[in-house]
């Protein structure tokens, strides 16, 4: 005997399987949809896409309008579009937006500190926008910005970015008291936040005062302790107390060895010279090169630590203890000889030179020959080595010209003029100022038709320089181009009024040659 169900019982019980199947899939398939939107919109943040993201999170908080997370983002794209260059009014309206989301997250998440932290965010904007446009901010305590701030921080105590923005915000109330509070959080909290206070508006003596004490607290309770001991021996540095910068930065390297990097040694090395422990200077310069991936530029790197620690005796023992082992270049041999000539230590600096050009002839090294033998006034030896100097580095413009300032200087005119052709033709931006220098030599060999030449691309250059335009009416004068000189001194006086030399030389020449005056 069939004790089956009634097929219409079947049926029944299929259907009432199915509807609960789908009541049951309903809310995920909701889900589903919603983090697809969420997504896309990530992708489209990520790519500044800001408007796009936008549409994207609307579509998902309308499939799930209780989800904190979605109105956090929302808050997030409209704050980005809110804070954009655009109309006042739409920006203002874009603002008031994102404070609705954030504040909407918070009420459906309480314990969300990144939407508090975007809030206040969003709230310090507008109070930065209304103040440019002349509305008063409101008292400190009345402050919705403050009030976000001090919520995140009570959710997060151990952020130093909401710390960070808190006491950005303090500073601007002058409120000092809560501010330097503040400042030893940070100490404590994390000290290596230091260089990014140290350029803060707000870092003062009495700021550093108490973010040193906070310091001091993470020492002693080992916070950090790889970076405490590294920004407490900066602190002793900007106090010259080199012996204890030293003993901490050791500290501070014997933690983690793995993460020292070959700037640390270069940086401990610096320590030690001011320390006067060149000895150990020299140690932990070498240690530096052997992790180089580059010693040329590190080399140069270390010769730069010397020259800034004023010790030319380390740097050129450093210089000579280097070379033994990895060779030099012309690039380590110019530096170091630069440093040198810094330091005033000619002698030294002209014997590394000397020695470079011997091997291996190089127009830089010639021309720092030739400002060495400036500083003894051997203007001899400084025309041979500018004439080395442009032989080897034929195309450099600057040493054409200084070459040409020497002949001129020894009244060799000729081939200071033609020295000065080089620099115009090898500059890579021709000033109005080397044709004015030309123009000089020009005159001298009595060369007014090419001097006139010079001065007029010079005013082209620089139409605004009164002393172009006059110096262009003397050579038109000396060429006898009386009416034309008159015109250029009349527009030398127009550029410069109240210059007496334009106008005695147009009364000169009014009186002597009889043209008209001034306008």
């Amino acid at each position: 005997m069939d004790h089956s169900p009634p097929i219409s019982v079947r049926i029944l019980i299929v259907s009432i399987i199915i509807l609960f199947s789908l009541s049951a899939l309903y809310p995920l398939t909701i889900r589903l949809l919603a983090q697809l939107h969420i997504n896309s919109a990530e992708s489209d943040i990520i790519a500044f896409q800001y408007t796009t993201a936008l549409s994207e999170l609307q579509k998902a908080v309308g499939l799930q309008p209780d989800d904190f997370h979605i109105h956090h983002e929302l808050g997030n794209v409209y704050f980005k579009l809110g804070s954009k260059d655009q109309e006042p009014g739409e920006a203002m309206q874009m603002l008031g937006k994102a404070k609705e989301h954030f504040g909407q997250a918070l009420r459906l998440h309480p314990l969300d500190a990144r939407s508090a932290y975007g809030l206040a965010r969003t709230e310090i904007f507008i109070e930065k926008a209304n103040s440019l446009s002349g509305k008063s901010s409101p008292p400190l305590k009345d402050s919705p910005a403050l009030h976000a701030l001090e919520q995140a921080i009570a959710l997060r105590p151990a952020s130093t970015i909401y710390r960070l923005a808190y006491v950005r915000y303090l500073y601007l109330y002058s409120e000092t008291d809560t501010l330097l509070s503040e400042m030893r959080n940070l100490g404590h909290l994390q000290p290596s936040i230091y260089q990014t206070l140290r350029q803060e508006p707000l870092w003062s003596p009495a700021a550093r005062t108490e973010f040193i004490k906070g310091v001091d607290m993470a020492l002693a309770e080992g916070i950090e302790p790889r970076q405490t001991n590294l920004v407490t021996s900066e602190l002793m540095v900007e106090e010259n107390r080199w012996k204890e910068a030293i003993s901490y930065r050791e500290q501070g390297l014997e933690i983690q060895p793995s993460l020292n990097g070959l700037a640390d040694y270069i940086r401990l090395g610096y320590f030690y010279l001011q320390d006067i422990q060149p000895d150990q200077a020299r140690s932990r310069f070498f240690t530096a090169i052997t992790m180089s991936q580059d010693v040329e530029k590190d080399i140069l790197k270390i010769l730069h630590t010397c020259r800034k620690a004023d010790d030319p005796e380390s740097l050129l023992r450093f210089y000579r203890d280097i070379v033994k082992v990895y060779g030099t270049s012309n690039g380590i041999d110019i530096v170091a000889a630069r440093h040198l000539f810094d330091l005033k230590e000619f002698e030294n600096a002209r014997i590394i030179l000397t020695e470079n050009v011997s091997s291996h002839p190089y127009g830089e090294a010639y021309y720092w020959l030739s400002r060495i033998a400036e500083v003894d006034q051997d203007w001899d030896e400084v025309e041979l080595y500018m004439q080395k100097a442009t032989m080897y580095s034929s195309l450099n413009s600057d040493y054409h010209l200084r070459f040409s300032q020497v002949l001129d200087r020894l009244q060799k005119y000729e081939r200071a003029e033609k020295e000065a052709g080089l620099a115009i033709k090898f500059s890579d931006a021709v000033s109005a100022g080397l044709f004015h220098y030309r123009a000089s030599l020009r005159m001298k060999l009595i060369d007014y038709e090419g001097g006139l030449e010079d001065w007029l691309q010079a005013i082209t250059l620089a139409p605004e320089k009164a002393s172009y335009v006059y110096q262009a009416g003397d050579a038109l004068e000396k060429m006898n181009r009386i009416d034309e000189a008159a015109d250029y001194f009349r527009k030398a006086m127009e550029l410069e009024p109240g210059n007496k030399t334009y106008a005695q030389r147009l009364e000169r020449i009014v009186k002597k040659y009889g043209v008209r005056g001034e306008k």
